[in-house]
């Protein structure tokens, strides 16, 4: 039967929002490299940038609830809605594997969004630190840190199970195509990056450490126009918001992104129905 135009563009889509990112994140990447590290002058990004006691672009960019963490919660949430519609075409349906795969795939997003839109694993940290700081249970310089790492890996590992499990369910699915495969399992391979990452960042303080082992390296003679060592955005030192905001950011853009390519490609195969 001859495709419509419609059902081409669908089976499309994750390529294109797949080819969207990617040149998104080289557009970044590039300004970053010109405005932060040559100091060479973009109109009116320049400008934008200047407007910021510390004016760096990529610190700005990537911040908190700015541009590329608010694309990460868009495609977050179009893959949480397009995995409620897989759901509810397959609940009634005997393709058990491929229904809790959606089903615990859409939980796990859902909890995915909860947790970076709202930060609830820092919520929880903050609660029981002020505890520990009022009982004196631990030296204070000490257990900040590692409550914050045992509160983030539990955290982690709690959205990480439901995910996994959702993994093994439908990746192993002879019905679902190559390509499906493909976008899920690189994903979750740039999610588990990611998560790995910012759960396991006060250890050794190994954030600020390697974001400053990287600007060393990128600030050839001294051509920036900050040190790293001196700046203080918040607080943490420059060189830690290089790695959380920069880098982890930047791998979780392509994690949501592929996700939601896996997802369309999905819910492909449901309507197609069973081959």
């Amino acid at each position: 039967m001859k495709k419509s135009y419609v059902d081409i563009w669908i089976r499309w889509l994750p390529l294109a929002i797949l080819l969207f990112s990617s040149f998104y994140l080289i557009i970044v990447f590039y300004l970053s490299w010109q405005i932060d590290f040559r100091q060479a002058y973009v109109r009116g990004v320049s400008e934008w940038t200047n407007q910021f006691p510390v004016s760096i672009f990529w610190l700005h960019i990537n911040r908190e609830g700015f541009l590329t963490e608010n694309l990460q919660w868009l495609f977050l949430w179009l893959t949480f809605f397009i995995g409620i519609i897989c759901y509810s075409r397959l609940h009634k349906t005997y393709q058990i594997n491929l229904k809790y795969g959606v089903l615990l795939f859409t939980i796990g997003v859902f909890l995915m969004i909860l947790e970076d839109m709202f930060n609830i694993r820092h919520i929880l940290a903050n609660k029981i630190i002020a505890i520990n700081t009022e009982g004196h249970a631990l030296s204070i310089e000490v257990s900040n840190s590692i409550i914050r790492t045992l509160v983030e890996v539990s955290f982690y590992s709690i959205i990480g199970a439901i995910m996994l499990l959702a993994f093994i369910k439908l990746f192993f699915l002879s019905r679902l195509s190559t390509k499906t495969k493909y976008y899920l399992f690189s994903g979750y391979g740039f999610y588990a990056i990611a998560s790995i990452a910012s759960a396991t960042r006060h250890i050794g303080d190994w954030y600020v450490v390697t974001g400053k082992y990287i600007l060393d390296k990128l600030l050839v003679n001294n051509v920036a126009a900050y040190n790293p060592d001196s700046i203080m955005f918040s607080i943490h030192p420059l060189s830690y918001y290089f790695m959380d905001h920069l880098v982890e950011e930047s791998f979780e853009l392509m994690g949501s992104t592929l996700l939601l390519g896996a997802i369309i490609y999905i819910l492909i195969t449901v309507i197609d129905g069973p081959s």
